[in-house]
């Protein structure tokens, strides 16, 4: 989840976006300096409360006061999905709205599971997303390296009230945990079982 901001400053830098990362191996995925596809903050000095230069993605410093690790960081490496609060020109599936993103599970159909509930094939290595403030679930579909496919709004015709953890089942179906509506006290909190059309 990134920052707050609504919109960029010359002064610090980009707006606040949410990202989706996917790695194979230890990295440097740029906040708190960077952001989405490695979009640079400026170093901000908070004692004089002046802005410094603006961060390299190739050279990423942490110069804060409070660093006890490494000055010169690794390379920044930019986020596989973002989006920010308005509409994505990229993913026009994660809408607009307010931002709190989180990465589901993986499904994997399996032809030998009897069970009516189950995803269909069709879901094969898709890794499920999911907006607990924009209530809904996109379904990403990977190839055998795991790179992006196609991407859509998963059961767009149902209403998610903040899904806030996803879990597929023995059954093959996809199970989620709805906060709901309200800030506290919902009602309409409930685990809901998404399966296969009959």
């Amino acid at each position: 989840m990134g920052p707050d901001a609504q919109a960029a400053t010359e002064q610090r830098g980009p707006a606040g976006f949410d990202e989706f990362n996917r790695t194979k191996t230890a990295g440097n995925f740029g906040w708190p300096f960077l952001l989405a596809e490695n979009r640079p903050y400026r170093q901000y000095d908070f004692a004089t409360k002046q802005s410094g230069a603006t961060q390299d993605p190739a050279k990423p410093v942490n110069s804060s006061s409070n660093n006890t690790g490494p000055k010169e960081l690794p390379p920044a490496q930019p986020a596989w999905m973002s989006h920010p609060a308005g509409p994505s020109s990229r993913f026009l599936a994660f809408g607009s709205g307010g931002r709190s993103a989180a990465a589901g599970p993986v499904y994997h159909f399996d032809a030998s599971l009897k069970s009516t509930a189950k995803l269909p094939v069709e879901y094969d290595h898709s890794v499920f997303l999911y907006e607990w403030m924009r209530n809904w679930i996109v379904a990403v579909k990977l190839d055998a390296q795991g790179e992006r496919v196609e991407m859509h709004r998963f059961a767009a015709e149902l209403t998610f009230h903040r899904p806030t953890d996803l879990k597929f089942g023995p059954d093959g179906g996809l199970y989620v945990v709805e906060f709901g509506s309200g800030w506290e006290n919902n009602k309409d909190a409930r685990i809901v079982r998404v399966a296969a059309a009959p």
